[in-house]
């Protein structure tokens, strides 16, 4: 399964690990469950993400 997030800029310092989970929070209040079992970085520190 792949999760793809889109938003609004967020401003403050929030990691970008911290900003890609929050959204898992949310799917657990509505699923029975969820674990994310792997995810690792790419990118590049302007234009980072999560594979």
């Amino acid at each position: 399964m792949t999760i793809t997030l889109t938003g609004e800029y967020c401003p403050d310092a929030a990691t970008l690990s911290e900003v890609a989970h929050e959204p898992v929070g949310c799917l657990r209040q509505a699923a029975t469950s969820v674990e994310v079992t792997e995810h690792r970085g790419i990118g590049s520190a302007d234009v980072p993400g999560f594979a």
